[in-house]
């Protein structure tokens, strides 16, 4: 009987364990799910207010009517494929290289800018 008694504490400790266990992986499955949500919605807030780089650079201000046209296209068009929510992560790792690069030559804003405004008339 006291083997009984015995097996069913072990089996109660037992049980206990596995539930604290259970908790613990189920808070960390939360928090790092909670972890990753942060995560991206801070790559989308830096993505959304990001401007144009280079169209920025080729008009000259970050509100240009052009620099805002190609914003809406970025938000509106682009992030609705992969493809284009590609296009936009390169576009972010580059272009700010190639406009500290490139912005004091005013031949590439102009073939820069004559393109940009192909593309938006």
């Amino acid at each position: 009987m006291s083997k009984d008694i015995e097996s069913l504490i072990n089996e109660a400790k037992f049980k206990k364990e596995h539930n604290e266990s259970e908790k613990r992986l189920e808070q960390s499955k939360k928090a790092l799910i909670d972890s990753l949500k942060h995560e991206w919605k801070q790559q989308k807030e830096k993505e959304e207010s990001e401007g144009c780089y280079v169209a920025t650079m080729v008009y000259g201000d970050y509100n240009h009517e052009k620099v805002i046209q190609l914003r809406k296209f970025r938000d509106y068009v682009l992030k609705k494929y992969c493809i284009g929510r590609l296009f936009i992560r390169l576009y972010y790792k580059t272009s700010p290289s190639f406009v500290k690069f490139f912005k004091k030559h005013k031949s590439v804003n102009k073939i820069l800018r004559y393109i940009i405004d192909l593309f938006l008339d």
